[in-house]
Parts: structure tokens; C-alpha cells; sequence
């Protein structure tokens, strides 16, 4: 046989074994593929649109007394579905806007008034240090003050969720509250790096302490707006969490 003719021959059983190899053993590992993967889509879809329906059931609105409370202290609320910034915002008599950031995200977070579980063999002393560590747990809440000639106070304080109360973490001056909002508030970050903060609050004197936190509370930026933030961030986290649901059940489908 010459030697054309063999290198002919070998092409030829390689072109018609080829198609066979690749039936036999690629073929069936895709269509297994995809059956297991259609198969996890609906296990997961339905187990989506049941945890949905569940939480449909339990009631998600604010108590009259939320709602009463934006009444009374002429707080409006700013937010947007779908997104886990919320801004309180109020007109003063004397002309002050001030406006409250929290992230509902960060709220959430903190216990409130939970008590750990005594396991067997804990002593009282670790215990105590358990629940004084819950109770410091922190979140941030922004407030700006505003006055009609755009100047403003800008405090970062901590909401302690245990007793429902503010810390004073700093207190800085605007001296342009509008470019504050722009480039700093607007970006989530509320801070000027090049900028002094103001100093630490716990080391100023105790009357100049004293003084600025009966400030806030005679501004309404007290226990009640405390509560309402918590109570509020629960609602709207609620109710972005069954949306959340319902977009990725409709995604699978």
C-alpha cells in the first residue's frame, strides 16, 4: 500500500470515529447538566415564593403611634425603594432645616434588649460581660443643621439600641452646607478627610458636654426620634427584604 493511501485511510477513521467519541461522552454530561441545573432552579425558586408567602402572612406597618410621632415633630421622611438610606428631614420655626441619616442595614444589626443565653457551666461574671457587650454595640446616626444663610453644625452621634438613646461622637461647623451635601453626603462618606473633625467629645469639659446634648434633645433629636428610628428601620427592611424576595423568585423563573 503506498503511502498516500494509508495517511488517507487513518484521516478517514478519524473523521468517522470522531463524531461517535463525541455522542458517547460529551452529550449525555450536558444533558445531565442541564437537567441538574433546571432541577436546582425550580427547588430554589419555589423555596423562595414559599418563604415569600410565609412572610406575606405577618403584619408589616407601622403603628399608629410612628405615624402620630411624624406628625408631632414635623419630621418627613426621604427614601427610596430599594435602597437601605434613609433621610428624616424637618423645618425648625426659627428657619433651621435639619436633616437625620441612618442606614437601615446598620440599624437592624444591634440587638435590642436581647438577653444571651445562660449555657451550662457559664459563670455570672462572663455572663455580665456578654450582655455589657451587647449593650454597647453601636450604630451611626448623621444629623445637619442648616440655617437659611447656608451655614451648619454637622454631628456624628451613635444610637445605643439597648435604651434607645444618642452618644455624641463629634461635632464639626459648615461653613457651606450645600457642597457638604453634594460632595460629602450625597457619597455616603459625611466626611471631609482634609478637614478637622472637631475634637473628641469625650474630652471636652462636662458642661460643654451637657450643653450639647440638651441642644439635640430640645431639637427633637431625643429617646423618641431614638425609638422611631429603630422601629422604622425594622419595618423598611422588612418590606425591601419580601421585595428582594419576589425579584430574585421572578429572576428564576
Amino acid at each position: 500500500m503506498s503511502r498516500f493511501l494509508a495517511t488517507t485511510l487513518r484521516q478517514s477513521r478519524r473523521l468517522a470515529l470522531k463524531p461517535q467519541v463525541f455522542r458517547l461522552a460529551v452529550t449525555p454530561v450536558l444533558t445531565h447538566s442541564f437537567r441538574s441545573y433546571s432541577s436546582q432552579t425550580n427547588q430554589l425558586k419555589e423555596v423562595l415564593k414559599s418563604e415569600l408567602k410565609i412572610s406575606n402572612t405577618v403584619p408589616n406597618e407601622l403603628d399608629s403611634s410612628y405615624t402620630d410621632y411624624l406628625k408631632t415633630s414635623g419630621f418627613e421622611v426621604v427614601q427610596v425603594d430599594g435602597q437601605s438610606n434613609v433621610e428624616l428631614k424637618k423645618t425648625l420655626p426659627d428657619g433651621q432645616t435639619v436633616r437625620i441619616y441612618f442606614d437601615i442595614d446598620e440599624v437592624t444589626d444591634i440587638p435590642i434588649n436581647e438577653t444571651p443565653e445562660v449555657e451550662e457551666g457559664q459563670e455570672f461574671e462572663d455572663l455580665e460581660n456578654e450582655i455589657d457587650s451587647l449593650d454597647s454595640l453601636l450604630c451611626t446616626v448623621k444629623v445637619l443643621f442648616e440655617k437659611p444663610d447656608n451655614t451648619g453644625l454637622f454631628l456624628n452621634l451613635f444610637l445605643q439600641g439597648s435604651d434607645s438613646s444618642f452618644l455624641i461622637d463629634f461635632v464639626n461647623h459648615q461653613k457651606d452646607v450645600s457642597s457638604f451635601i453634594k460632595n460629602e453626603v450625597s457619597n455616603g462618606q459625611f466626611v471631609n478627610k482634609f478637614n478637622y473633625q472637631g475634637p473628641r467629645f469625650s474630652d471636652l469639659d462636662e458642661s460643654v458636654q451637657t450643653g450639647f446634648e440638651n441642644y439635640l434633645d430640645s431639637q427633637g433629636i431625643d429617646s423618641q426620634l431614638a425609638e422611631f428610628i429603630l422601629t422604622f428601620s425594622e419595618f423598611k427592611e422588612e418590606k425591601e427584604y419580601r421585595k428582594w424576595l419576589a425579584d430574585v423568585a421572578g429572576y428564576l423563573n
